[in-house]
Order: structure tokens, then sequence, then C-alpha cells
């Protein structure tokens, strides 16, 4: 599908770190600047060029943060997905095929593209969030709050770009969560299989009507 590699969120988790690194170093250096100006030329020092600098320093360390959260956030992804990609591998003895993080074109990439022996195929994104799962006007919910993106929308498209990019007919959409408890009346949602990663394998076989092989 794509010619270049690409190792998901553990590796977006260590540019992430490296760069929160920086950006932290970049602080301290915006903030023994001024201090240096003071020691060789005491209150003689404009006050604006002190201000200017610790402005800098507190957007850096800020920014610092941030980066450091979404390092975090990268982790926790990539947790998530080596538990999926474990569950997936006992599929692999009976002819599945298992492809991690998936290039797609102009649109990221996809957790998981899994082809069972009968040639379906399916577009799994993998979600690490915690709470309660819950559905409402055809979207999902976490502890009844709208989530922080439009996870039945996104995977959606990516099933639809797998199936442009491969012409192979049909790709199911599936959300697996790893940590959330699912409370939901029905497991697809506008289309999209949403599902435990302890019950992936069991939909996964149920779908492909392989259940009973």
């Amino acid at each position: 599908m794509a010619a270049r590699e690409y190792s998901g969120p553990k590796e977006l988790a260590v540019r992430r770190h490296r760069k929160s690194r920086l950006l932290w170093l970049a602080s301290i250096v915006a903030v023994l600047i001024p201090i240096g100006f003071f020691v060789s030329a005491g209150f003689r020092t404009p006050l604006w060029i002190v201000c200017i600098f610790l402005a800098l320093a507190r957007f850096l360390y800020l920014e610092f943060k941030s980066m450091k959260q979404a390092a975090a956030r990268a982790e926790k992804g990539g947790q998530a997905e080596d538990r999926v990609g474990e569950v997936l591998s006992e599929l692999k003895a009976s002819g599945w095929r298992i492809e991690q993080n998936v290039l797609l074109q102009r649109a990221g990439d996809v957790d998981f593209v899994v082809t069972s022996p009968n040639q379906m195929v399916f577009a799994i994104d993998v979600k690490s969030h915690a709470g309660i799962i819950t559905e409402q006007d055809r979207q999902l919910l976490r502890d009844e709050k709208p989530l922080d993106n439009d996870f039945i929308g996104n995977v959606r498209r990516q099933a639809v770009l797998v199936s442009s990019q491969r012409s192979c007919g049909i790709v199911v959409p599936v959300i697996v969560f790893t940590r959330a408890k699912l409370s939901l009346s029905d497991q697809t949602v506008d289309g999209v299989h949403v599902t435990k990663a302890n019950r992936l394998v069991e939909m996964l076989l149920r779908l492909s009507g392989l259940s009973n092989r």
C-alpha cells in the first residue's frame, strides 16, 4: 500500500520525547540568558530584554509540557496496539494475514488491516481510552461526554481508503477498546463494529463466517 515504513505510535512517542527534551533545554537557556545579562551588566540591563526572554522561557516550558503529554498518549497507544497485536496473533496459524500500522495515502495510517482466509478484510482502529463507552445519535460517548474525535467517522473513512487502494471490495470497519468498559445496546454503531480486545477474535471469526471452523 505504501513503500515507506512506519512503526506507529511507539516511533511517534520517541520523537515527541526527543522534542520535549529539546524544548526543556531551550526554556532553561531562555531563563539563563537574562541572568547572564544581569551578571555582566547589572541593573543596566534593559527591562524589555528580560521580559522578552522570560516570556520566551514560559512559552517554551508550556510547549514542553504539551509535548510531554502528547508523548505519554502515544506511549499508551503503542501499548494498546501491542496488546491487540498479541490477541490477533493467534489467528495467524489459521491463515489470517495481520498487518499493523498500514499507511494510507494522505490520511495517516490504520492500526491493523486483517484479512481472513476467505478474503474478508477488516480495518481495525485501536483505542486506549478508559471510562465507560456508550452510544448516542450514532456517535460514541465516554462517561456520557463526547469523545475528542469522531472515532466512528474516522474508521469508516479508513475502511473506504483501504478498499480503494487495494481494490478488495468491502472493508469492514472495527473499533477495539483495550481499557474502556463498553455499555452499548448493539455491537454495531453506524456500520462500525465496536468491541473489547478480549472479544476481538470472536467477533472477527463470527463476521467472517469462520466461527464454526
